[in-house]
């Protein structure tokens, strides 16, 4: 089982707050089940190792993108865009701080990358199938 504690132990660059990583872990085992029609038993140990490998993934991913929010006391949201031109050819480049998303934007964002990534991990095992099990309650 993936704690806090092993999180930021394994992973030291990414800074997440407690309450954040327990807010992704919650919402992440919630869709997984969803999509899995609660068909995966979380005692087995496969299962959790998987799901765990899944979690740590998914931070990282957000993390990645930016889309975990960081607390490093910067709000100046106002970016600078660097352009050049030559002639008739102009390019603009935007920096990572320099485009602000709105949040419905944010949070399509991540439920993609949530989205993605669960399929990616449980796309191949059956657990996704939406069809009735023989024996299955």
């Amino acid at each position: 089982m993936l704690t806090y504690e092993e999180f930021k132990e394994e992973y030291q660059d990414i800074s997440i707050d407690k309450s954040v990583f327990s807010f992704i872990e919650s919402i992440l085992l919630r869709k997984v089940n969803y999509l899995t029609f609660n068909r995966i038993d979380m005692t087995s140990e496969v299962e959790q190792e998987r799901f765990y490998k899944l979690l740590a993934s998914v931070i990282i991913s957000l993390n990645f993108e930016g889309l975990i929010a960081q607390n490093n006391g910067n709000s100046d949201s106002t970016g600078n865009i660097k352009s050049e031109s030559i002639g008739e050819y102009k390019k603009e480049y935007f920096d990572s701080t320099s485009k602000t998303l709105s949040e419905s934007e944010k949070q399509k964002r991540i439920n993609d990358l949530i989205l993605k990534a669960i399929k990616e991990t449980y796309g191949n095992t059956g657990l996704m199938y939406r069809g009735y099990y023989y024996g299955e309650p």
